[in-house]
């Protein structure tokens, strides 16, 4: 009987293990510029497979210069739909479908942030 239980609980594990997303994100940062341009900003991009959705959306920014940090859902900008991604109340949206985004990050020079999110069918 023992050997059934952990048998079952075995198999929960592994069916819940793969119905849960696989996590990714791409970073983004402001570098210091050249000449009369002070600061270039380096956002970085990814893609949303089709057949899948982003979920699980997290957002990290800061700006060691000014001491400034957030952790509040930012935005992402869509290059397939050529739109930044909020709602009709300009909310960011909180799951992304399949194209390609690109998250940026405001500030001065050294500030970075990290945008992550899980992919599922």
């Amino acid at each position: 009987m023992r050997g059934i239980l952990l048998g079952l609980a075995l198999v929960v594990l592994l069916v819940g293990t793969s119905w849960a997303g696989q996590r990714y994100s791409v970073r983004a940062s402001v570098a210091h510029g050249s000449g009369a341009i002070h600061a270039k900003l380096v956002p970085g991009e990814f893609e949303v497979p089709a057949g899948k959705t982003a979920m699980n959306l997290k957002c990290f920014r800061t700006d060691p210069a000014s001491g400034w940090t957030s952790d509040k859902l930012c935005s992402v900008y869509s290059v397939t739909q050529g739109v930044d991604m909020k709602d009709a109340n300009g909310n960011p949206l909180t799951q992304l479908p399949p194209g390609v985004y690109r998250f940026a990050v405001g500030g001065k020079p050294g500030a970075y942030g990290t945008f992550s999110y899980e992919l599922v069918p």
